[in-house]
């Protein structure tokens, strides 16, 4: 019996330990592949921070590639308008200047016309006045020869020397004599007419410049009313374009947003932990944790780059994962002292 109850007690020690060494066994296998998992772990999530930087990096350096270009295309666009806008003026300038050149000319040729028709009624009145003079003259001499021929004969007969003298006197007198003739009322009529002909050209040739010159400005305000539209539906088609893009990269962020969440909702615990790793290693960690931290970096890029408009709903969308954030708060805060109009 004794040596029954010692062959018991030896198995079950020896089942005791065998036992006790595959539990060690078991439990050292199990270690290792703890190990192991959280190696793998450690490394999936190294991959994929690193991942994560290199997608940031690039998507940043796209942004800042996007924004270079579209600076140039702004500048570009900025210079091609000045270049033109210098272009009109000059070619206004040119316009205004030839036609300051034709009005001179006109009113020079006007001034010319006018300075001639005076100068050629100038003229006719010295003549006339001459004329009158001498007339007058002519008539006072035929006045003092005709009284002389009615003085009284003397008794006393004149010498013959004196008879010859005053003969030859009076032939002198009348071959010297030139009568001119007044000027009839018809001649006077014609000229009166010509010089009111002459008044009317000179007038409709400054209404046809005043005409020409009112046409020319009409023409040149249409031309600029018409660049003016042009440019004004070349910035709005601009602005229209910028609108849409910014619509376009709106509904991306909103649908990426919308992904990440029902993400988020399929591997999250009844305590609001992201679940990570298989089912026998699960690790977890706090959500909007890194969500508030990739959002908050968005918005600060955009900051610094000056995009104050599409910063603000980012910065607002991390006050989402990170309720009451002082620092999210005061960069709204910031915006809105930016974003205000002068």
């Amino acid at each position: 019996e004794e040596e029954a109850v010692a062959k018991t007690n030896a198995e079950k020690e020896a089942a005791a330990k065998a036992e006790q060494e595959k539990i060690a066994n078991e439990n050292e296998k199990k270690a290792k592949e703890e190990k192991e998992a959280q190696e793998k772990l450690a490394k999936q999530q190294e991959k994929e921070k690193k991942e994560a930087e290199e997608k940031e990096a690039s998507k940043k350096k796209a942004e800042e590639e996007a924004l270079a270009k579209v600076n140039t295309e702004k500048e570009a666009a900025a210079k091609a308008e000045q270049e033109k806008i210098a272009k009109e003026n000059s070619d206004k300038k040119a316009i205004a200047d030839a036609i300051a050149k034709a009005n001179e000319e006109k009113a020079k040729a006007i001034k010319e016309e006018e300075e001639k028709l005076a100068k050629a009624n100038l003229k006719r009145a010295e003549e006339e006045k001459a004329a009158a003079e001498k007339i007058a003259k002519q008539k006072e001499e035929e006045k003092k020869l005709a009284d002389k021929k009615n003085e009284p004969i003397k008794e006393s007969t004149p010498k013959n020397n004196d008879s010859k003298n005053l003969a030859q006197e009076t032939a002198n007198q009348n071959k010297s004599t030139v009568k001119i003739k007044p000027k009839s009322t018809e001649q006077i009529d014609d000229e009166k007419y010509d010089a009111k002909k002459r008044e009317a050209k000179a007038k409709r040739i400054a209404e046809d410049l005043k005409k020409q010159q009112e046409e020319e400005e009409k023409e040149l305000a249409e031309q600029e009313k018409l660049r003016k539209a042009a440019r004004e539906k070349k910035e709005k088609e601009e602005l229209a374009k910028i609108e849409e893009e910014k619509k376009q990269k709106k509904a991306e962020d909103d649908y990426l947003t919308e992904q990440r969440r029902k993400f988020e909702a399929a591997n999250t615990d009844e305590k609001g932990y992201m679940i990570e790793g298989n089912s026998d290693h699960i690790t977890r960690r706090v959500i909007g944790a890194d969500n508030y931290k990739e959002t908050i970096k968005k918005a600060d890029g955009l900051f610094k780059m000056k995009r104050y408009a599409e910063a603000k709903p980012v910065y607002e969308e991390a006050l989402k994962y990170k309720p009451n954030d002082p620092y999210a708060t005061k960069k709204l805060a910031d915006l809105e002292k930016l974003m205000a109009p002068k």
